[in-house]
């Protein structure tokens, strides 16, 4: 038995076949199928690195001031000594000396000022009775005011003798080890010869080499560890140098330890994380000539560019941590294309 094929059957059936043909949707939504993801869970952190070394805030040469036989050396190499304590004894039987001479000649001014102004006051008193001239008078005064004077200078001289004095005991300027001696006992010290090498054990730093490429984020207050070895501490920034160097091309920076120090000389590398958010790059796209990367704004895509952005490397960006950024389906993607944004 036949059946009759009319022109509606006919338009029916063509329209089925156009709907199983694959590719083919003429009644499929509108729009490029899209994953996305928000930024927070796609940002990585990057870790940055720069040489580093433990430094002392005073590595110093402990000089003589004065002339002096070296008598005792009470500090060698290895021995750790607080502030104030006695590290070499010069001789100091000249110093004594000078010192008496000094007051000597300061005890003789002052029995001179002593003299001159008993004088002057009987001038003064005699005055008032017409039996000194005003020129005798000028004359007492101008005596007293010459021995003051001598006696400012008799009375610096002692105090400069005192010192000297002093100055024949070497003490520690600060609270160190000593690394290197150079004094020996019998040994003739002139004024400024090297008599030991002290190293300072309080604000130990460390010193670290930054490329100015990554100064800033260091900078930012980033926290930052110090690794060598096996070892590692939390350090804190102190300062970082404004001067690049001409001929390394580096910053120098200080850090300061959070806690116990590491030992002086110690090298190694000082890490740090980035302050800012990064993209990995594998979300970095690029139309025309430029970098960036979409994000869903509702059903429609937003192209954001990255003027910073190099292709292979992850990249700072200053986006909310909540922006929803395409993971899928990036590459048919224009600026303003309709999102039909799937579940992941």
């Amino acid at each position: 038995m036949q059946k009759l094929i009319t022109p509606l059957t006919r338009g029916l059936i063509t329209c089925a076949m156009l709907i199983t043909m694959p590719g083919i949707a003429p009644f499929a939504a509108e729009g490029i199928s899209v994953s996305v993801a928000r930024l927070q869970d796609l940002s990585v952190d990057i870790e940055f690195s720069a040489p580093a070394a433990v430094v002392s805030a005073n590595h110093s040469i402990i000089s003589a001031q004065v002339p002096g036989v070296v008598t005792h050396v009470h500090a060698d190499v290895g021995l750790t000594v607080a502030q104030g304590d006695l590290l070499i004894e010069l001789d100091d039987a000249d110093a004594r000396h000078a010192l008496s001479m000094a007051n000597a000649e300061l005890a003789s001014v002052d029995a001179q000022l002593r003299l001159a102004e008993s004088r002057l006051k009987k001038a003064q008193d005699l005055l008032t009775q017409d039996f000194v001239s005003d020129e005798e008078l000028l004359a007492r005064e101008t005596d007293v005011a010459v021995l003051r004077a001598n006696r400012d200078t008799a009375k610096a001289n002692a105090a400069s003798a005192e010192l000297n004095l002093s100055r024949t005991r070497v003490t520690a300027p600060f609270h160190g080890t000593v690394v290197d001696r150079i004094a020996q006992e019998g040994s003739l010290a002139a004024p400024g010869s090297p008599l030991l090498v002290l190293t300072q054990l309080d604000g130990r730093e460390v010193d670290a080499e930054l490329s100015p490429d990554f100064a800033a984020d260091v900078a930012a207050g980033a926290t930052a560890i110090f690794r060598s070895r096996d070892a590692e501490w939390l350090v804190e920034l102190v300062r970082i140098s404004p001067v690049i160097d001409s001929k390394s091309r580096i910053q120098r920076a200080r850090f300061r330890f959070a806690d116990e120090p590491a030992p002086i000389g110690s090298s190694g590398q000082v890490y740090w994380r980035s302050a800012e958010q990064q993209i990995p790059s594998d979300f970095v796209q690029q139309r025309g000539s430029v970098l960036g990367i979409f994000v869903a704004e509702g059903q429609r895509a937003r192209f954001v560019a990255l003027p910073h952005a190099q292709v292979g490397r992850p990249t700072p960006i200053q986006l909310s941590p909540d922006t929803l950024v395409i993971v899928d389906g990036r590459a048919r993607l224009q600026d303003g294309s309709d999102l039909i944004i799937n579940a992941k």
